[in-house]
């Protein structure tokens, strides 16, 4: 099912979901900086739209490691 008509995705995270889909098509560096830069929604707003795309399948994100420390995320769009 496509994202736009997807009734169970509040219209927050269909908002993130495009602003991220935009960002890496364009090959930007997406953070959750980057993100806050764009709207004018907190990060805790942020984050919670990106755990619901992540939970329901349109966003995969992997944690970038070096040293054992996390130095960054990477998102992929997988819808």
């Amino acid at each position: 099912m496509k994202i736009v008509r997807n009734k169970n995705i509040s219209l927050k995270a269909k908002g993130v979901y495009f602003l991220l889909k935009d960002m890496i098509e364009n090959e930007e560096l997406v953070s959750l900086a980057t993100i806050c830069e764009n709207c004018t929604d907190k990060e805790t707003s942020l984050r919670s739209a990106i755990q619901e795309l992540i939970d329901n399948g349109y966003l995969e994100r992997d944690m970038i490691r070096e040293k054992g420390k996390i130095k960054g995320i990477d998102y992929k769009i997988v819808k």
